[in-house]
């Protein structure tokens, strides 16, 4: 058995539509017919694919393990919590690095290249200075000195 929590960005959308996301393996057909036969439930009960999520609710799945994949990246983001919305522009990637340690293997991986633009607005501005201060403090609060 597999359980979701609807989450706000998931609320609102029918419950097809959320399956289809979640279980990219499963067919529409396949859908409906575990719906029939319970085997597909929402806050415990029987329901319908049009049926609309909320923010809380549990979707229970009592399927074969063959629709499922291994747990994507996404799925992995969205059981961390995705980002720290306290940090603006600075040290969020150290942190949620510090948060997939919690749920998983972290890889450094050479061949990966990312472009960004780097325009050093630290050693421009004063504003963008503070604003890397206090990331870094709010970071270090929430991780202690400790390098991992």
């Amino acid at each position: 058995m597999r359980e979701y929590y609807i989450t706000k960005n998931d609320s609102g959308q029918r419950l097809n539509k959320f399956l289809e996301k979640a279980v990219p393996r499963l067919s529409g057909g396949m859908m409906h017919k575990y719906l029939r036969l319970k085997r597909i439930k929402l806050n415990g009960k029987r329901t319908e694919a049009a049926c609309r999520l909320a923010e809380g609710d549990k979707v229970q799945l009592y399927i074969n393990d063959e629709y499922f994949e291994q747990v994507r990246e996404e799925e992995a983001f969205r059981r961390m919590g995705g980002f720290d919305e306290g940090y603006f522009m600075y040290v969020e990637d150290a942190d949620i690095t510090r948060k997939a340690q919690e749920y998983g293997k972290v890889m450094y991986v050479p061949e990966a290249h990312v472009y960004h633009a780097w325009h050093r607005d630290t050693k421009k501005k004063w504003k963008n200075f503070w604003m890397q201060i206090r990331s870094m403090l709010r970071y270090w609060r929430k991780w202690g000195f400790r390098m991992v």
